[in-house]
């Protein structure tokens, strides 16, 4: 069984012993633009409200992200106006989600960009690693891709990925609750995963580590695979403890819930 025991999420100062991580790690962030973010929730909450949420949960991912020892680098990749506002914590810098979908399009054969959200996010994940990869010119440090809808994300939540020999030798995914959906990835940089967003998309990312022949594993942690995509989401989202959420993610529930 490649999943761990899934966890409540451990205190902001928590660490997991023997989780000395020296290797840097440099993560890419995604975001899609507030005005098509979260449409499935459009029955539960107010176009303003999801925006508001997309970004107080994405402003409390990166205040995960920049407070780690281990990170060296954020990238978030993203075409709306407001991700300049989140940029603004240590660490974080802001690349064009279009701009690198271009770049990937003028040097791929035919040209093609994507048609569908979920393949232009796997075109765009590849053409930042790509870029990432140049920029680094360091094939041992560690790239880590992961969704900024998290709101449960703590900093134990990144030493059980770290602590995991599959983060070192090949591929550790972090899995949504049902075990299908993907919400982190971990590698070397000198890898070069084929991104398969999408349905089933765990299973795929494990598939392609396998079939390299490199160590695969998943890793099921409560503030990894916590997501918010459906109302259901939403209810245990406002019926949870303050304590269990960043500022931002508090701040929208203040003034919403």
């Amino acid at each position: 069984n490649d999943h761990a025991g899934a966890r409540g999420k451990a205190g902001a100062g928590e660490r997991l012993s023997g989780a000395a991580v020296t290797t840097p790690v440099h993560v890419v962030l995604p975001l899609k633009r507030l005005d098509t973010a979260k449409s499935r929730l459009a029955e539960t909450l107010a176009s303003v409200q999801r925006r508001d949420l997309v970004l107080a949960m994405a402003g409390d991912v990166l205040a995960v992200l920049a407070a780690h020892p281990a990170v060296a680098s954020i990238t978030v990749i993203s075409d709306e106006p407001e991700a300049a506002t989140l940029v603004t914590v240590n660490k974080a810098r802001l690349w064009s989600e279009s701009g690198l979908l271009a770049a990937a399009a003028g040097s791929a054969a035919g040209g093609a960009m994507a048609s569908f959200p979920l393949q232009a996010l796997n075109q765009v994940l590849t053409a930042a690693c790509q870029r990432l990869r140049s920029e680094l010119q360091d094939p041992d440090a560690l790239l880590m891709v992961m969704h900024a809808d998290l709101p449960f994300l703590g900093a134990a939540d990144l030493d059980a990925a770290l602590a995991r020999p599959e983060a070192a030798s090949g591929l550790l995914v972090g899995s949504d609750e049902a075990g299908t959906g993907t919400n982190l990835m971990l590698f070397k940089a000198r890898l070069a995963p084929q991104f398969a967003f999408g349905t089933g998309s765990c299973a795929l990312h494990l598939g392609w580590a396998r079939a390299q022949q490199l160590a695969a594993g998943a890793l099921l942690r409560a503030g990894l695979a916590r997501d918010i995509d459906t109302p259901v989401d939403i209810e245990r989202l406002c019926a949870s403890t303050t304590a269990e959420l960043g500022a931002h993610t508090r701040g929208w529930l203040a003034q919403y819930a």
